[in-house]
């Protein structure tokens, strides 16, 4: 711009004014006399120098238009949204929303012309440097979305969260559905993900921006695209490829999302919010299982979501909450539900109506304590089952709470287990956890390593196991051979730990009464 400014008034004083007559200002009667005389050498370096002042003149307009727009983020948005927009992909897709819109929707030909755009926009490969250009897009968007959310501007904020929306949604379908993905489209979907993250922790704390809080926290959550079932074959093996790979990133980064929203920002209630929200039910809970049994997809039987929901378990026990322990806890019996009951409809019925029976106090966010035996009880008509691999991860966590001496976090998901498995299955589960717990790789879940001090790991674990024995043996009235199971170098040790301690733990199992009666004291 300053090139400009200092070229246009410069070639003004450089105009050969003593050719032609010429006045202090160029006029229509002078240029007229360049034009009708003869070509000289003098006439051509007027000519030149004029037509530099035009260029050197329009460089600096255009400057300072470019200067004066740069402080309207507006503009500087919707430029950006414009550029990404470019993408062909995304211009075949905005073609075929267009397309959708039409009140003659459901002519023969127009539904093989949606056909036939949808398959175009979705096999047009994402390039290389299509790709590069779109991250620094993406992220120059991001940035300024974000600037503006400070300025607290709810029209444009409306308009462009919407434009969020659809880039995001549009390229994470793209890619799910591409060919083939490479180490740059994973980078490009991580990228959206943390995008909306980004413009999430800008809203989060803002009462102003409640609004928008809720709409991105359901932008985050549909970040792991639905398979497009009106696509040909040949994009449902590509989705079925590319589901594995991706959906690992989506339970990953939306686990940092919660985290965060909890223990960084006021959002204390977000768990209770995931528990009734019909979009984390429907892709969190319960993608993988429509994937595999409603679309017939070859889809892996991935722990992603329990995986998902046992990190949560496991931060809130380290971090001494036991507040949101039942919430978790139900969203692992929802998860468990799916894959237990083959009818679909079923299943959906009753597990939402037997959940918010279950965990009704739950939502009553007045109380900060929450009463854990009641809720026990409550849950206790419960008949479904946890699996092998998930009551592995749960004791594990169990052992954790030993070790950080969590009474009530231990107390409550010993009843969990004891409530949500048989005797005999838990038996098989410690007997393998004997030797596995030691392996980290068996304390691994998404992101998360579950840590536990290799000095006291053998009492903490015999410890955990005494107390599920206890707990089985007291709730369905079996008699346990607990020298089978507890290794007398602990034994005393553990029962000695446990005087007094039956209100913390809520366990009555431990009360002396009790383990007076199985001949665990004198």
């Amino acid at each position: 711009m300053f090139v400009g400014v200092i070229s246009s008034f410069l070639l003004i004083f450089l105009f050969p004014n003593n050719f032609y007559d010429m006045p202090a200002v160029p006029n229509l009667v002078y240029l007229k006399k360049i034009f009708t005389t003869s070509w000289t050498i003098e006439k051509v370096m007027t000519a030149v120098s004029l037509f530099l002042f035009v260029v050197s003149t329009t460089i600096f307009i255009t400057s300072l238009v470019n200067f004066v727009n740069s402080f309207d983020i507006r503009k500087t948005i919707e430029k950006n949204y414009k550029n990404i927009m470019r993408l062909s992909a995304l211009k075949k897709i905005k073609k075929l929303d267009n397309l959708t819109k039409k009140d003659n929707l459901l002519l023969v030909e127009n539904i093989e012309e949606i056909k036939m755009l949808t398959n175009d926009a979705y096999s047009t490969p994402l390039g290389t440097r299509e790709m590069n250009q779109l991250s620094k897009d993406i992220d120059i968007f991001i940035d300024n979305l974000c600037y503006l959310m400070t300025l607290n501007h709810k029209e444009y904020i409306d308009k462009f969260v919407n434009d969020w929306s659809k880039i995001s949604g549009n390229i994470q379908s793209i890619i799910y559905h591409s060919n083939e993905i490479t180490d740059r489209h994973e980078k490009i979907y991580i990228q959206t993900l943390g995008g909306t993250l980004k413009i999430i922790d800008k809203v989060a704390d803002n009462i102003n921006l409640k609004y928008y809080f809720n709409k991105l926290l359901n932008i985050l959550i549909v970040s792991l695209p639905m398979l497009k079932e009106d696509l040909d074959d040949e994009f449902k093996n590509q989705y079925t490829k590319n589901y594995g790979r991706l959906a690992f990133l989506y339970y990953k980064e939306l686990l940092k999302g919660i985290e965060f929203l909890y223990f960084n920002t006021s959002h204390k209630e977000i768990l209770n919010t995931l528990l009734h929200d019909e979009s984390f039910n429907s892709i969190v809970i319960e993608n993988n299982y429509f994937l595999r049994n409603r679309a017939n997809l070859d889809i892996k039987e991935e722990m992603y979501s329990e995986y998902f929901l046992l990190s949560l378990l496991y931060k809130y026990v380290t971090e001494n909450i036991t507040t949101e322990l039942p919430i978790i806890i139900a969203l692992l019996t929802k998860n468990q539900a799916i894959k237990e009951d083959s009818s679909y409809k079923e299943r959906t019925r009753r597990t939402a109506r037997d959940i918010e029976k279950m965990f009704k106090s739950v939502s009553d966010k007045e109380s900060n304590n929450l009463d854990l035996d009641k809720t026990w009880k409550t849950q206790k008509n419960s008949s479904l089952k946890f699996s092998d691999e998930l009551l592995s991860s749960i004791v594990i966590i169990i052992v954790k709470a030993c070790e950080l001496e969590n009474y009530k976090a231990a107390g409550y998901l010993v009843k969990r287990v004891s409530n949500s498995s048989e005797y005999e299955q838990i038996k098989r589960v410690i007997k393998k956890l004997g030797n596995s717990i030691y392996d980290s790789k068996e304390r691994h879940l998404l992101a998360t390593d579950i840590t536990l001090n290799d000095y006291s790991l053998k009492y903490c674990l015999n410890k955990a196991i005494f107390l599920l024995m206890l707990q089985f043996g007291y709730e369905k009235n079996l008699k346990v051979n607990f020298d089978k199971w507890i290794s007398d170098e602990f034994k005393n040790n553990i029962v000695d730990s446990f005087k007094d301690k039956h209100k913390e733990y809520n366990l009555y199992c431990i009360h002396y009464e009790y383990l007076k009666k199985v001949n665990l004291v004198s």
